[in-house]
């Protein structure tokens, strides 16, 4: 007495529907896995890039060192890249954005300390009468918000650094939160 023992070949497999709807979620399963991968590669070069730009342009604001015996009395200033990287800096961490809108920010204080200075300048040397009284109280005042601009720019760099090549850290906190307030 034989027993039929057969066993199916290969190409009996699958044309069974059961192993064919297998191996379609099984190459599913690995695209979506391939194209998130490739995804966060992209968006963790986007993030280094990011922060690269940010701190070479952080840097170059730097002019506390090249500052002679008084600030500077125009703008010099830049804030280009921060601006051109606006919707990528939601891919940096929450303190690396604190840190870097903090520089931001004390630059257009700084602008505007500047402009008022400059004004007031430029205003008391066409008349002959007047005296600056407050020329070096105001000098004053800008050469300590350069050196507080100084100290961000060093800890927003100093953050930058500490992530760089780490890439990208997900979504911010502060993007989440401004698009719940839109």
């Amino acid at each position: 007495m034989f027993v039929n023992m057969s066993v199916p070949l290969p190409w009996e497999l699958l044309s069974n529907p059961a192993v064919g709807n297998l191996l379609i979620l099984i190459a599913s399963i690995v695209g979506v896995g391939g194209s998130w991968f490739l995804y966060q590669g992209k968006m963790n070069n986007r993030a280094d890039s990011v922060r690269r730009s940010l701190i070479a342009e952080i840097n170059s604001n730097n002019i506390f060192e090249d500052m002679k015996a008084e600030p500077p009395m125009h703008d010099v200033y830049s804030t280009a890249i921060y601006k051109s990287v606006g919707s990528d800096i939601a891919l940096l961490t929450d303190d690396e954005i604190e840190a870097v809108s903090e520089v931001y920010s004390q630059i257009a204080k700084l602008r505007e300390s500047q402009t008022i200075h400059g004004q007031l300048i430029r205003d008391l040397e066409m008349t002959d009468d007047l005296k600056d009284e407050q020329y070096n109280e105001r000098n004053q005042m800008l050469i300590a918000n350069i050196v507080i601009l100084d100290n961000k720019s060093e800890e927003a760099v100093n953050k930058l650094r500490e992530n760089l090549g780490l890439g990208y850290s997900g979504y911010s906190g502060y993007s989440v939160f401004s698009e719940e307030n839109s």
